[in-house]
């Protein structure tokens, strides 16, 4: 008898923590419906810590369903709960990391036309970023802007310090100045791991 004793202790504390949570998630879903009912009777909503909190873990929550929803090649859902973490979160806008995977992989499922302004995007937030050129870059190749493709990989290959992608970049930037279409079907399949 004693040793049930703390597991039905353990069993209890661990369904508080499921109800606990469970509310919460409630909670949130009604504070967004409410902000979302009251925004399209056009009234105006004060954003407080609970209301921010609420739409920063929603957005949080649809970011890594749209990411899942992308690397499965489901890249028109993706796009929409992209969509849908942009709206909810305006304050606080998508990363860049997250419009280059849409961007990427949306690009690597035969979307690259769906997705180039995701890739535009995360290069506007971080121009810097050598990776989110690459990606744009492969997206305009994809969908037949050549020369910006081709200005994408090179600035990619002058900043990388990655010597096998630079090596490979630089083949497509050779190919595609030769009219060339570098991007195999095996091609495709080797960069989902890339």
């Amino acid at each position: 008898m004693a040793t049930t004793q703390p597991k039905a202790n353990w069993t209890a504390r661990k369904t508080n923590k499921s109800r606990l949570k469970f509310l919460s998630l409630i909670t949130t879903g009604v504070t967004l419906a409410a902000i979302t009912f009251i925004g399209k009777a056009g009234a105006t909503v004060p954003v407080n810590t609970v209301t921010q909190q609420a739409r920063q873990q929603t957005s949080s929550a649809l970011l890594r369903d749209g990411e899942n929803l992308v690397r499965r090649g489901e890249v028109k859902r993706a796009l929409s709960v992209y969509a849908e973490a942009e709206i909810l979160n305006s304050p606080l806008a998508v990363s860049a990391g997250d419009w280059n995977t849409l961007c990427w992989f949306g690009s690597l499922w035969g979307q690259a036309t769906d997705v180039i302004d995701a890739c535009n995007k995360a290069v506007e937030l971080a121009p810097k970023q050598e990776e989110f050129r690459d990606s744009r870059g492969l997206a305009r190749a994809l969908s037949g802007d050549i020369e910006g493709a081709i200005e994408d990989f090179q600035v990619f290959v002058d900043e990388t310090e990655d010597q096998s992608r630079k090596y490979l970049r630089q083949s497509w930037i050779n190919s595609l100045r030769r009219g060339q279409n570098p991007f195999t079907p095996e091609q495709l399949k080797q960069l989902f791991v890339d």
